[in-house]
């Protein structure tokens, strides 16, 4: 999954939801080669729109199992 926030028109960051609770998202944060990067906590406010399965996020998905 791929994130844009607060209006950057952008994706900020990629990864996977690791958790939700109430209003914030607990999300890894993965590097181009499927690395855990950081774990962050996003307000669901914070969130403009998210893609999900796209061709980037499959091939990101193969590159982080191990």
């Amino acid at each position: 999954m791929s994130l844009s926030l607060c209006g950057s028109n952008q994706y900020d960051i990629s990864g996977f939801v690791h958790a939700i609770e109430g209003d914030i998202i607990t999300f890894k944060e993965l590097d181009t080669y499927g690395e855990l990067v950081t774990v962050s906590y996003i307000s669901i406010d914070d969130i403009d729109y998210c893609s999900c399965d796209s061709e980037d996020e499959r091939i990101l998905k193969m590159l982080s199992v191990k």
